[in-house]
């Protein structure tokens, strides 16, 4: 019997899975936003700035990771600044990749109490530091192994200061630099 098993293990088969031994995609961004700071307000202006980020997208249909920071200063009176990370979602079709991240951190958010102007008396700024979350969608589109296009990505959330709610939507579009050289 100890003979039949021992010949019985030596003709086993494994098979190695080229797809679980990479960690998957480690990638860095750059974006141009747009923010419309309170969605539920139209007085107010859109503000300009720039997200930062990166995100570790696995393989499998399994959740990565994504932090971003956004600096949002340029235009209206109300701004803002935060730092962001949660889980990221996403797709391949070709050479398109959908995606969706549901984020959360802190902000800091805070508005001119009056537009600086000569003229004018001199302004303050109203605002605070506190959490914010938001849920960004978007697609990428691949140019060569490295390098990708963000066409586009709209995001909602909110912000919470220690005097207002902000209800911030945005828009952006920049690219995408893969930093690992694994396959697509």
């Amino acid at each position: 019997m100890a003979l039949l098993l021992s010949a019985a293990g030596s003709t086993a088969w494994a098979q190695v899975v080229p797809a679980f031994r990479s960690i998957g995609n480690l990638s860095a961004f750059g974006t141009f936003t747009t923010l419309k700071p309170d969605v539920g307000y139209y007085g107010n202006n859109a503000v300009y700035g720039i997200t930062l980020g990166g995100f570790l997208q696995p393989r499998h249909f399994l959740p990565g990771i994504e932090t971003r920071g956004l600096l949002l200063r340029s235009g209206g009176i109300e701004h803002e600044e935060a730092a962001v990370i949660g889980p990221r979602f996403t797709r391949h079709f070709g050479i398109v990749s959908p995606y969706v991240s549901v984020l959360g951190g802190v902000a800091n958010a805070w508005r001119w109490s009056n537009p600086p102007n000569p003229g004018l008396p001199p302004p303050r700024m109203l605002g605070g530091f506190g959490p914010q979350w938001q849920v960004v969608g978007g697609a990428d589109v691949y140019l060569d192994h490295h390098w990708l296009v963000r066409v586009g990505e709209v995001s909602y959330g909110k912000t919470y200061t220690g005097n207002w709610t902000l209800t911030p939507l945005t828009f952006g579009a920049g690219v995408v630099l893969r930093l690992n050289s694994f396959e697509r």
